[in-house]
């Protein structure tokens, strides 16, 4: 019997594991797909807002698609924690990545904009076990 290892990527997130091929070449174990999470995003402050809090020592959070609308056009701050991952200028934007955006491991995520303009939408994500 010998084993593959592949990871698999789409809308539910990724998952990687080993499966197992039988010597016909058939897969004895299946890959269940990590669930997906949705958090409303609103604030107008200029500080820095958790979106998800921390999910705790063993988890990271991963970024499937992040939605923000604003009131004028603003610089926001995507943040694992206090570390800036990327920068965005928008009034509107959708943004999903080719693959999940990997937060740190047991850090929350974290927007952080210039001004105090009102920003709202919202984003998708799932834990996964580091």
């Amino acid at each position: 019997m010998g084993y593959l290892k592949r990871v698999i990527y789409g809308l539910y997130g990724s998952t990687e594991t080993a499966i197992k091929v039988g010597s016909d070449g058939t897969v004895e174990t299946t890959v269940t797909p990590n669930t997906l999470t949705h958090a409303n995003i609103t604030f107008s402050d200029s500080s820095a807002q958790t979106i998800v809090a921390a999910p705790g020592a063993g988890y990271k959070i991963r970024i499937v698609i992040l939605d923000l609308t604003a009131l004028n056009n603003v610089e926001v701050a995507l943040k694992s924690a206090s570390t800036t991952i990327r920068t965005f200028q928008f009034s509107a934007m959708s943004w999903a990545p080719p693959t999940p955006i990997n937060l740190a491991e047991n850090e929350a995520l974290v927007l952080d904009a210039t001004d105090a303009t009102r920003i709202t939408g919202g984003v998708s994500y799932y834990l996964e076990s580091v």
